[in-house]
């Protein structure tokens, strides 16, 4: 009875991981499958996983495979894997905008880590996407560091909206408020457990990103197989000396600057709920935040 629980546990879990990334026209491999397993906090080993869907009646007629892919059953992977080729390729060059980004961003002292997050962090953005990018800041700092990066690209006319594969400077968060769990939806944020768990560092000073994921140890929970991502070095930048905070007065005149010049839609958001959070621990500007939709798709899909 045993052995029939645990083998039941993990074609949910199975079952649940891919119905997650189809949401994306994601197919995923063996090993992904099991990096991200998701829906059960035992750590099962890749041979139980790769026996599983091999071997599974219960998976045989929900799951389709192709070259060591796999997806649910009427996904059309053969289109998936021709759409997730281009899409790692479009991801690629995006790298190399963001690379040149952040040799910038990087010289800010107060800036203690880069990330790419979202589709840039899976390698799986299409061409009009944005490079989506995740800061984390010296204490005391968030304000000055937003004004000092933004401003020079849209100068440049590299914002959304002004130019093809433009830079987003979507979330900054501060060193001593690095666990985000109160962002969450509720109890069931997929989203956010994955999006934690797949920010791929650009840049960081410190370990600080060592830091972040220590901090939120309540995503590893959810994906007990999964680890922190190590970017290629190509994608890397790094530089020297300790992060430093900017004077108090350039902090509060940045805070008064922005808050003057935010959209309406930002201002009409702000705290309201956690898609747009704006504080001087937290600068989060998601207003098109699409986490309850993909909750509520892959509850529709496990019902089926």
């Amino acid at each position: 009875m045993n052995n029939l629980k645990t083998t039941s546990e993990l074609d949910q879990a199975i079952y649940k991981t891919i119905a997650y990334f189809s949401l994306f026209d994601y197919p995923v491999t063996t090993f992904e499958i099991w990096k991200w397993l998701f829906g059960t906090k035992e750590k099962y080993s890749y041979h139980q996983v790769r026996e599983t869907l091999w071997n599974s009646d219960i998976l045989e007629d929900r799951l389709e495979q192709q070259d060591g892919f796999w997806t649910l059953e009427g996904s059309m992977i053969k289109d998936l894997l021709v759409t997730l080729h281009y899409r790692f390729l479009d991801a690629w060059r995006k790298y190399k905008r963001l690379r040149r980004a952040v040799r910038y961003l990087s010289r800010l002292p107060s800036v203690r880590g880069i990330a790419a997050c979202n589709t840039l962090g899976w390698s799986h953005t299409r061409t009009d996407s944005d490079i989506d990018i995740f800061i984390i800041v010296h204490e005391g700092s968030i304000w000055t560091t937003r004004l000092l990066s933004v401003s020079p690209f849209k100068i440049l006319k590299m914002r959304p909206g002004q130019s093809k594969d433009p830079l987003c400077f979507s979330f900054f968060l501060t060193d001593t408020n690095l666990n985000i769990a109160s962002l969450a939806l509720g109890p069931d944020d997929p989203y956010l457990t994955f999006w934690t768990r797949s920010l791929v560092p650009v840049f960081d000073r410190d370990g600080v990103f060592d830091e972040f994921m220590k901090a939120n140890g309540w995503a590893n929970e959810a994906l007990p197989n999964s680890s922190a991502v190590a970017p290629h070095h190509l994608r890397k930048v790094t530089a020297g000396g300790k992060a430093k905070r900017w004077p108090a007065w350039l902090e509060k005149l940045s805070a008064k600057i922005q808050h003057s010049r935010f959209p309406e839609v930002i201002q009409n958001m702000a705290n309201r709920d956690s898609r747009v959070v704006v504080s001087d621990a937290i600068l989060k500007f998601h207003d098109n935040d699409r986490r309850e939709e993909y909750r509520d798709r892959l509850a529709a899909k496990l019902e089926e």
